[in-house]
């Protein structure tokens, strides 16, 4: 994996130096609509057709690894599973 540097790197150590106190919350209540509206999209999908071509193309790859694939008992190397999950 390539290095981290510039801006991506900035937002990393802002990100990892919150604690919970420095977040209000009403972010995370946006935060937490945010998680739950992705994971229903993705639940809701996962019986679509093009989701199952995806999900066929992950396993076709033989890309091995712990990762889930939502909804299903499915699971990949984190790049493909991240594809998977859309």
């Amino acid at each position: 994996m390539g290095e981290v540097n510039g801006a991506t790197q900035r937002l990393a150590e802002f990100a990892a130096g919150l604690s919970p106190a420095d977040i209000p919350a009403e972010v995370f209540r946006v935060a937490e609509r945010c998680i739950l509206d992705t994971v229903g999209v993705i639940l809701g999908g996962v019986l679509e057709e093009a989701s199952g071509l995806v999900r066929r193309h992950v396993a076709a790859l033989g890309a091995a690894g712990r990762t889930a694939i939502l909804g299903t008992a499915q699971r990949a190397a984190a790049p493909p599973a991240a594809l998977a999950n859309g």
